[in-house]
């Protein structure tokens, strides 16, 4: 499973009850192919709204690796790295 698919199954765990007007929560396996496509295309939209990472996420980053990289450098890095794995993501699940 890619990981729009983890993403729209994720949405629709919490929205499918409203989504679908009916009063209990229908299994992912369950929706159609409409339903589908839409929470995908939600998930696309909510991973891409995630593409430029935030101060705060470079900076747990930059923690994570440690002080052993020049800071400037290693911000560079992990906002890049962000960006491609996000990147990735979207294009992996166009095909």
């Amino acid at each position: 499973m890619d990981m729009v698919e983890r993403v729209a199954r994720a949405i629709w765990n919490e929205d499918s009850v409203r989504a679908t007007g009916r009063d209990r929560r229908i299994d992912w396996s369950d929706a159609g192919p409409a339903d589908h496509a839409k929470f995908a295309s939600l998930a696309r939209a909510a991973i891409a709204a995630m593409r430029e990472p935030t101060d705060g996420m470079v900076q747990a980053g930059q923690e994570e690796w440690g002080p052993s990289v020049g800071t400037i450098m290693l911000s560079d890095l992990m906002r890049r790295t962000h960006r491609a794995m996000i990147d990735a993501t979207l294009t992996s699940s166009e095909k």
